[in-house]
């Protein structure tokens, strides 16, 4: 670790940090403005936002002197460590910024792995679920054998729908083809890949409180933004698609 040059790393990472801090505060601050104006749909492409604004930080800039004199400053911050008085042999056994590095990777690996672990749980309670045939879905369709599990949709890459073990009997045929279409419509959105997309950047920002409230509000805006584009096919059966989402 004596050897590692993370201060590179550190000017680039206040950089993404601040640019994320402010990108979601906006969103948070205009979301819901931007659904009474313009719709659900809208308001949740806000959220391209941040990382949008995350690459646009970190492409190369012209030297101009707002950007020198932002520079200086990250430099300045992320150097203070080094300009202690701190002996020479401590500096080289201990860098602070190195062990940041380890403890944030350290992070991100402890949260993609209990991310992996509740996608596991799920898929084991899928086990003995089975293929449904002539149901009106251009996806796969399959039934579980819980009736605590479903309506949703599984996998981000291969969408397959599953339904519970009593969705028969606990919607009505209008409501079972809403629902159908409502799976199909966070399919052909991909939403899936959108929410697999945005538990990396929390994981990424694991520390940061604000990462963990821009997933929930990220995947709630998508449930929103889902309900209108199915509501917009199917607007005269808007009761009976209420009644399905409480269900």
């Amino acid at each position: 670790m004596i050897g590692l040059d993370v201060q590179p790393w550190f000017s680039h990472g206040w950089l993404l940090l601040l640019v994320f801090s402010v990108t979601v505060l906006l969103v948070a601050a205009l979301r819901k403005p931007c659904r009474r104006l313009f719709g659900t749909g809208r308001a949740f492409q806000l959220w391209l936002l941040p990382p949008l604004a995350m690459l646009a930080s970190q492409l190369p800039h012209a030297a101009v002197a707002p950007v020198t004199v932002w520079s200086a400053m990250v430099s300045t911050v992320t150097s203070a460590a080094s300009m202690l008085p701190v002996p020479a042999a401590s500096v080289q056994a201990f860098d602070w910024r190195t062990w940041a590095a380890v403890l944030w990777l350290a992070g991100i690996t402890a949260s993609l792995l209990l991310a992996v672990r509740g996608q596991a749980r799920y898929r084991r309670r899928l086990r003995g679920a089975t293929f449904l045939d002539g149901m009106d879905s251009h996806y796969p369709v399959l039934r579980a054998a819980a009736a605590d599990v479903g309506p949703a949709l599984v996998g981000a890459w291969r969408s397959r729908i599953v339904l519970p073990a009593d969705f028969e009997q606990r919607y009505s045929d209008v409501e079972q083809a809403l629902i159908l279409a409502h799976e199909a419509m966070h399919a052909r959105r991909r939403d899936g890949r959108t929410g697999r997309l945005g538990r990396i950047f929390a994981a990424g920002f694991w520390f940061h409180p604000l990462a963990w409230w821009a997933l929930s509000a990220l995947r709630h805006d998508q449930e929103l933004a889902c309900d209108a584009a199915v509501l917009r096919e199917h607007g005269a059966q808007r009761r009976s698609y209420a009644n399905a989402m409480l269900k």
